[in-house]
Order: C-alpha cells, then structure tokens, then sequence
C-alpha cells in the first residue's frame, strides 16, 4: 500500500472548442455533492490566485472539468462534469476562483424528448427510450423496475427530457414503482 503523503490534484479544464488545460499547485478548495436522485451530481471547486489564462478558459458556458485527487502517484478521478456557473471574489489579498459544476449538466438542462408512447411498450423500455436523449451520460444498470404487470398506459411526452424522466414514472404509481420523487 502506497504512503498516504503528499496530497495532490489535478484539474482539467476542456473549453468547447478550445484546448485542454490542467491546473495544478494552487490552492484550492472542493466540495462534491453526489445523489441516487434524479439530478446531476454537483461540485464546488474553489481556486485560490488563479491566472488570467485559467480565468479565460472557464468563461464559456458547459466547459467541461475533471477533478483527479488524491496521493502523489495514487491521483483517481472524483469528478467529471460540465461548468454551470463561475464566480470571482477577493478575500484580502486572494482572488479567488469558484467553480459551479454538474455531472451530465449539459444534457440535462438541454436534452428534449418528443415521442407517442404506445401501451403495448414497457416500462423499462420507455425508460430507455428517454434516457438515450442524454447525450453526454453513460446509462448505468435499471434496477427495482417492476417485472409483473409493466405495461403502461399510452402516452405522450414532448418537453424536456429531465421532465419526461420526472414524470413518465408516475404512470406506475398503481404498481408500486415510484415512492417519494425516487424510482425505485
């Protein structure tokens, strides 16, 4: 087992369109809020003195970031996402830097989804079917769909797809599959 010294992190900033940067050795602060409910993982990344490059670079809008911490030659990845919003204080002497970012932000503020739903479908299947809209997030494992009676009845969603996935589980609310603003 490695000696746990040295800590260290790296974050990598990769504006559309432009080119990566890794910043490394400034001070920095983070938090990262990770949920099993149907939103973005978030995380708050405060840099201490950054430079006018480094300011340039998170600018734009979705810039995705990837935050790799840890122990000098043990870096693991903690969290990969897209900026929402960025905001400059000065505290003192220090200009600091803080980052507001989500997991998949980009789909899930503009993903849509547009379909008639027939009743022969089922459940899991129209969950996929929306979850494809998520361009940019890696769709994980189903699990606690139901397996007896999965038929939903026929309907139609056209919005937005964070809605869609919102609201198509309340189609089952008869079979027990959603409690609490959760599927379960």
């Amino acid at each position: 087992m490695a000696r746990q010294y040295k800590r260290v992190y790296e974050l990598t900033v990769i504006p559309p369109g432009g080119e990566a940067r890794i910043i490394r050795g400034l001070r920095v602060n983070f938090e990262i809020t990770k949920s099993i409910l149907s939103f973005p993982n978030l995380a708050r990344i405060t840099l201490y003195n950054p430079n006018q490059d480094t300011l340039s670079a998170l600018e734009e809008k979705y810039t995705r970031i990837v935050l790799n911490a840890g122990y000098e030659g043990d870096l693991r990845l903690l969290f990969k996402g897209d900026v929402r919003n960025v905001f400059q204080t000065k505290t003192g002497r220090d200009r600091l830097l803080t980052i507001y970012s989500g997991d998949g932000e980009k789909s899930w503020q503009n993903a849509t989804f547009n379909k008639t739903l027939s009743e022969s479908l089922s459940f899991s299947s129209a969950i996929q079917e929306v979850l494809k809209t998520f361009s940019d997030v890696n769709i994980g494992t189903l699990q606690g769909l139901p397996q007896v009676a999965d038929k939903m009845r026929g309907q139609v969603l056209s919005g937005s797809s964070k809605i869609s996935w919102i609201t198509l589980p309340k189609s089952m609310v008869s079979v027990g599959a959603y409690r609490t603003g959760r599927l379960l």
